[in-house]
């Protein structure tokens, strides 16, 4: 519209033969004077009917006007951040305008060959009636047509049912489909269509409209519940007014004086004067007499009390899109809303030399000839004009959002430009300005959008997350969003991204409808969230509505300098280092655990006394981030005991009084007279037995069995080195780890008796605690017990029990033949490395080899990679796998001192159009009267 483009074009092949029907007289019958229209880019006949509940019978012969009414309904929620759970069950009622039905003509003429419920989806009742019944709203649900006017009708109904307290919401659409000639055929007739295609609204070729095809939907609220909700409110309607023209010369004829008795009366009920308006959106049909008679009524009011000096703008949309007749009304909202919000007015497109009987200098009238700001500061107020060619007027009122809440002391979210003076300050952006609701324009008080001016935040990762109905839905949405944010200039040059993503990621998460098929991208800016949804998305199986995961803890070895670090970003990450901390420092620790988790050099990890508490301490804060997420395990496989801590056995402080005395008894191992190390082996535990068998008794022993084919030997480091070799030699894997002591091992007996000593003077597991998850205790092969206290938890981590950590049994809860008797969707490994997927993935392969390609598997942090960014897209795969999660507190978790806004111009959910849906009789296909006739018309 700022560049008077218009979406003009010759009617498609696939509607009718329009050189055939063509004749340049409209008197002949059954021919048109024209060829040319204003057409939907979109195969009408696609649908994604799967989406709606709909069959192929169904959708075949259901009227496209009811289909697309349906996905723009869905849009219109969406776009307003109103997830469908969130809207069914409502009082939400359904205002639909609409004038014409010509698959009715194409589907019925033969009684022998009517489609699949027909009569449902033919009936004008049903286009608004689907709606409701889709979303299960529960408001009222009616279709109207009162001609050209019918939306605005529509809108007028949807405002009285909320100041009743009839609804509490309302859905308005309206809807043009042009299918078949019979009516165009009709219009023609009298006269009412422009030879040249084109509505020359305002021009002095004014001959009539063109026809055009359109649909739209509008979501409205009373304000204060629109405030409540946090809706991003793109405008505010002040009043709404409709009434008929009464007699006229003739039925088709307006009146002048029942349009200006509308418009006063509106205004008059409003409490607004007709002087503070500065635009007017007219209905400008574009015909000879509909033109002068609407403008006449804007002289006899808005105009009546202007001036030179202060004139009222006009405009219509008309010449752009076409007349849309039922969806019209509505195409005039949407543009008048984006003019209020973005402060400026625009052109009137084909217009070239003025119609002479509109008198706009005399009326105090001015036709805005190119985008010009919005002409005067503070409010903005506009009015749009309908009427139908049977005389039913219709006016609404719309104000800005940001001056009209200012000015009640209301504090709203809203996407409205504040600088009225942005197109002079920013000539080479005239067609680059956005819709976003965000503060892009940061130099000065009159810019921004939010009232509460927003900080600029430092980047930071979020996890945009998406969802379809269908699986190939994912990549059609993911192309959607990349495109979109690649192409548009405007928003690459966002002056505080940060706000700016964080409000896209809280709108993907928590204001939009979440399917069954999903994915995911972690980004922090505009360009890696583009270079993700480029490449290929994490593809996930359907997910299920189960919450089964079981959390999985890394033992011993897999540390590294900095492990989780970044995620100190995160408060409650934070503040749970910081309780450990206090812990820690009542244990008189040596070092301070938060300085060490920062450092990756110089860092003394590798250190037993060092290793064993921070590990612990970095998976309790892992455990209480993913509870502030509302991630809980159904279950525990634990090698730490931050395990019985995420199990709700242990509490924070007994977990990390565990560590640190384990910790410092260790160190005490690996100072002593005997060196120990532990060997990984990618043997069987009975291959293990066989080679231990060749070494003196004790020396070295099965510390871990991981999987059917791997385990962990722990002992004398001289018949490790010997067994390293030897094992290597068999061509099977083997390596040393990076730890002192010998864990699991002979070597631990030295200091067991002082250590469980420790551990019941410093009151580990003090009270009695019920054991509310199941935890798989690693130490022993057996389930620990559901009820402790101090010495039998002590006694849990005693080292004079040497047994194996037996991952298979703690995994599969199964053994020498006993079934699994747990069951879990996903398997997440929470510690410093996904040290254990390969033994997992073997102990899952052992059970049944489909069982790695069903059960997810990931890990929180990864070794010397981002924490942030494992993390988020550890918690993605869950949440794509169907794990509940609250996905706004993992978005919002850096950014707490900041509500995030609606963002209201991402593109539309991608619907699955391969598939056509048609019905036509052959009555239609092969009479020579009918759309597809291949004479010439104007030959005979």
């Amino acid at each position: 519209m700022q560049n008077s483009r218009t979406a003009h074009a010759k009617v498609p092949e696939e509607r009718w033969h329009a050189d055939a029907w063509y004749h340049p007289d409209p008197d002949r019958k059954g021919s048109l004077n024209t060829t040319h229209g204003f057409f939907l880019e979109q195969d009408v006949a696609a649908f994604d009917a799967p989406f709606f509940s709909v069959t192929a019978k169904e959708a075949a012969g259901m009227d496209p006007a009811k289909r697309l009414v349906l996905e723009v309904s869905y849009e219109a929620f969406e776009n307003a951040g109103l997830p469908m759970d969130k809207v069914a069950g409502t009082k939400t009622g359904v205002y639909v305008g609409s004038m014409t039905s010509d698959y009715e003509l194409l589907s019925t003429r033969e009684i022998y060959d009517e489609p699949h419920m027909a009569a449902a989806g033919s009936s004008e009742a049903m286009t608004a009636n689907r709606v409701s019944w889709f979303f299960d709203l529960r408001g009222p649900s009616l279709t109207l047509d009162t001609a050209c006017s019918s939306s605005l009708y529509a809108l007028h109904l949807a405002c009285q049912s909320l100041r009743l307290g009839e609804t509490n919401m309302a859905l308005v659409a309206g809807v043009s489909v042009v299918l078949h000639p019979n009516f165009m055929q009709q219009l023609v007739a009298m006269h009412m269509l422009s030879p040249d295609d084109i509505s020359h609204t305002f021009d002095d070729r004014a001959n009539g409209y063109g026809r055009g095809e359109g649909l739209g939907g509008l979501v409205i609220k009373r304000l204060g519940d629109a405030i409540r909700d946090g809706d991003t409110i793109r405008a505010v309607i002040r009043g709404s007014g409709t009434n008929v023209d009464g007699k006229t010369p003739s039925v088709t004829m307006p009146s002048p004086e029942a349009q200006a008795d509308l418009i006063r009366d509106v205004y008059r009920k409003a409490g607004l004067p007709l002087d503070q308006t500065q635009y007017i959106e007219l209905h400008g049909t574009g015909t000879p007499v509909g033109d002068p008679i609407e403008l006449s009524a804007i002289a006899a009011t808005f105009g009546a009390c202007r001036s030179h000096g202060n004139p009222v703008h006009v405009g219509s949309i008309k010449p752009n899109v076409g007349h849309t007749e039922g969806c019209a009304g509505l195409a005039g909202v949407f543009k008048a809303i984006m003019c209020l919000e973005k402060g400026v007015l625009l052109p009137t497109a084909e217009v070239g030399k003025i119609n002479p009987k509109l008198r706009f200098a005399d009326w105090n009238i001015v036709l805005p000839a190119q985008t010009m700001a919005w002409p005067t500061h503070g409010p903005r107020r506009v009015s749009v004009n309908s009427f139908g060619f049977g005389g039913a007027n219709a006016h609404i009122i719309l104000d800005d959002a940001h001056h009209y809440m200012k000015a009640k002391g209301l504090n709203g979210e809203h996407s409205t430009l504040h600088n009225t003076k942005y197109l002079e300050s920013n000539p080479a952006s005239k067609s680059d300005i956005t819709n976003s609701p965000t503060d892009k324009i940061m130099n000065g008080d009159e810019n921004g959008i939010d009232v509460t001016k927003k900080p600029k935040k430092k980047k930071k990762k979020k996890l945009f997350i998406m969802s379809s109905r269908d699986e190939p839905g994912i990549q059609r949405l993911g192309k959607s969003l990349g495109s979109y944010w690649k192409s548009d200039k405007a928003i690459n040059d966002v002056t505080n991204a940060a706000t700016y993503l964080s409000d896209v990621a809280y709108t993907l998460a928590t204001r939009r409808s979440l399917f069954d098929y999903r994915s995911f991208v972690v980004a922090e800016s505009t360009e890696e969230l583009v270079q993700g949804l480029e490449g290929p998305l994490p593809r996930f199986k359907r997910s299920t509505k189960q919450n089964r995961v079981a959390f999985v803890f890394t033992g011993q070895g897999a540390q590294w300098a900095g492990m989780g670090r970044q995620l100190i970003e995160f408060p409650t990450f934070a503040a749970s280092v910081a309780r450990s901390k206090a812990c820690l420092e009542s244990l008189r620790c040596p070092f301070d655990v938060e300085t060490e988790i920062q450092q990756t050099e110089g860092s003394k990890i590798e250190s037993s006394e060092y290793s064993q508490p921070i590990c612990t301490v970095v998976q309790i804060a892992l455990v209480d981030l993913l509870r502030e997420w509302d991630i809980r395990p159904k279950a525990v496989v634990g090698h730490s005991s931050a395990a019985a801590y995420a199990a709700e056995i242990l509490s924070h402080e007994d977990a990390v009084k565990v560590a640190f005395i384990r910790g410092v008894y260790s160190g005490m191992v690996s100072r002593g007279p005997k060196a120990g190390a532990m060997l990984a082996a990618g043997i069987s535990e009975e291959e293990a037995e066989a080679y231990l068998a060749t070494m003196p008794s004790e020396t070295v022993v099965t510390a871990c069995v991981n999987s059917p084919k791997s385990v962990t030997l722990s002992g004398d480091a001289e018949f490790v080195d010997i067994l390293e070799q030897s094992i290597a030699k068999d061509g099977n894997f083997a390596r040393k780890l990076r730890v002192v002591p010998a864990y699991h091992s002979p070597h631990m007996r030295m200091v067991a008796d002082d250590c469980l000593r420790a551990m019941v003077e410093a009151g580990v597991g003090g009270a009695n605690q019920e054991a509310k998850i199941p935890m798989f205790y690693s130490l022993i092969p057996l389930r620990l017990a559901s009820r402790i206290g101090s010495e039998t938890c002590a006694a849990q981590y005693d080292f004079r029990k040497p047994s194996p950590v037996n991952l298979l049994v703690g995994s599969s809860g199964r053994r020498a033949g006993r079934k699994a008797t747990v069951k879990w969707d996903a398997l997440l490994e929470v510690g410093p490395h996904a040290a254990l997927k390969a033994p997992l993935v073997q102990i899952m392969e052992s059970i049944d080899a489909k069982l790695p390609s069903e059960l997810l598997y990931t890990s929180l942090l990864v070794r010397k990679e981002d924490a942030v960014t494992t993390a988020l897209k550890a918690v993605g795969s869950l949440w794509a796998t169907g794990i509940p999660i609250l996905l706004a507190k993992v978005n919002r978790e850096q950014d707490l001192v900041e509500s995030p806004q609606v963002v209201v111009d991402l593109p539309s959910y991608a619907w699955n159009h391969e598939r056509v849906y048609w019905h036509e009789t052959p009555a239609t296909k092969v009479s020579p009267s009918t759309t597809h006739a291949a004479f010439v018309r104007h030959s005979a």
